[in-house]
């Protein structure tokens, strides 16, 4: 008996490693990983008085699960300014000090185009750049770099016609390594149409994406190098499990995550603990993944 107890409890604690291993991590100065969720809190600082622009600030945190029973925080909160490194969504930033020039901040434009750079502060992530492509009403898919025009819609020329990122014409398409889908989608305001890019954040038994109002997208101006550039920006996430589309309401939040993560305790044990919110559903996609092929 107290053999299957303890084989029990060891795999119990190799799942809950494994599991561990699916989240946000970050490195300290002293090489330790910590893993939770690496939540933002954006800033919008005025920087540069000459010409009034605006740069982002932000300022990131890695959520780490309490496992000391005897203190009652569910969580312990990290502060990453004095982190080597971090992954956030699959993506892991290394910390590159940003250059100043007279007290401003200056991030060098890079002419490089076979990579693709994201930068949070002072932290830098950079990886190959993919070759663009668009999915055809056909199925075909066309690789080719897509050329953004200064008016109207970025496009591919094949065979000297233009084929346009539009609803009408194409299924999907990869830019800047980042792919979008073309989806039937419930309505999030008033104006906003039923069917729509989004960006695919998790391809699994269950799908995670995010969209952006239209009216606030690159896809009205594409001068960002990457749609992470519009972090200033809302963005709604949407979910597919069996092939049906679920919007989760942030305002809902809460009873729309019970609702569909009602099968997995984990979750659901967390949930009722208030200890995920919005931001968070990339990474409770993830572990419901796990949770599914595990289960």
């Amino acid at each position: 008996m107290k053999k299957r107890h303890l084989i029990f409890l060891l795999l119990v604690a190799f799942n809950s490693f494994s599991q561990e291993k699916l989240l946000d991590y970050f490195v300290d100065k002293k090489g330790d990983t910590i893993y939770g969720m690496v939540r933002d809190n954006l800033n919008v600082g005025l920087t540069n008085h000459s010409n009034s622009s605006n740069i982002r600030v932000y300022t990131f945190k890695l959520i780490e699960e309490n496992k000391d029973l005897k203190k009652k925080r569910l969580y312990i909160e990290h502060n990453l300014k004095k982190a080597k490194c971090f992954r956030y969504r699959g993506k892991i930033f290394k910390y590159e000090k940003m250059v100043y020039e007279d007290g401003i901040y200056t991030v060098e434009e890079k002419k490089d185009t076979t990579s693709i750079s994201i930068r949070y502060n002072d932290f830098l992530y950079e990886t190959n750049k993919l070759m663009d492509y668009m999915v055809l009403k056909s199925g075909d898919t066309i690789f080719q770099n897509i050329s953004i025009p200064i008016i109207g819609k970025p496009f591919i020329k094949v065979r000297g016609n233009k084929i346009k990122i539009d609803k009408d014409e194409i299924n999907g398409f990869r830019y800047n390594n980042e792919i979008f889908e073309l989806k039937r989608k419930p309505a999030i305001e008033l104006f906003d149409g039923n069917e729509n890019f989004l960006r695919l954040l998790v391809k699994d038994k269950v799908t995670l994406y995010d969209y952006i109002l239209e009216r606030n997208t690159f896809f009205n101006s594409y001068n960002d190098a990457t749609y992470e550039s519009q972090f200033m920006q809302f963005k709604n996430y949407f979910v597919e499990k069996n092939g049906e589309l679920f919007y989760i309401n942030p305002v809902k939040f809460s009873i729309k995550a019970r609702e569909f993560f009602s099968d997995c305790p984990e979750i659901m044990e967390k949930l009722s603990k208030s200890y995920y919110v919005y931001e968070d559903l990339y990474s409770m996609v993830i572990l419901y993944n796990y949770y599914l092929k595990h289960k």
